[in-house]
């Protein structure tokens, strides 16, 4: 068979690689490292699927400008049903996805108890790597609650 451009139009090649899984359009054609869907254009290359599906059916800028991103709104890296993805900033990203899932990105909030116990270390001058691993979180987690829970304590 002769090598060179698909027959099929981007859009029927697209359709043809998704499956409807409770709402979402789930990509089962290749996939980047990333996680995310890779489709192959019809001229040269490949390209993101959820980007392309965002671009084809809800008009967002190709290519992604520096900044700004496709937001998934069901936080399904694989979904690429245009209902689900908007055109946003990055920060508006991670805000959003906090929102929906305050556990993503490190943000589990501390337990009472923990707070206890960072506040008996922090009286007893114990280093913020050895006050993590007691707690059992990692350095960043326990840098970010100290700051946003005893910043006028220090």
């Amino acid at each position: 068979m002769p090598r060179g451009c698909p027959i099929a139009s981007t859009e029927e090649r697209f359709l043809t690689r998704c499956q409807d899984v409770n709402g979402c359009w789930i990509w089962n054609g290749n996939k980047y490292l990333n996680g995310y869907g890779q489709l192959l254009k019809k001229t040269y290359g490949t390209t993101y699927a959820h980007q392309w599906a965002c671009h084809h059916w809800n008009n967002s800028p190709l290519p992604i400008p520096k900044g700004y991103c496709i937001k998934h709104s069901c936080d399904n890296r694989l979904c690429v049903n245009p209902a689900h993805l908007s055109y946003g900033t990055v920060q508006e990203n991670i805000n959003e996805m906090v929102v929906r899932n305050p556990s993503a990105m490190g943000r589990k909030p501390p337990t009472e108890q923990e707070l206890e116990n960072l506040k008996k270390m922090m009286s007893a001058n114990i280093p913020r790597r050895e006050m993590a691993r007691q707690i059992g979180h990692s350095r960043s987690w326990m840098d970010r609650i100290l700051r946003d829970y005893f910043a006028s304590q220090q």
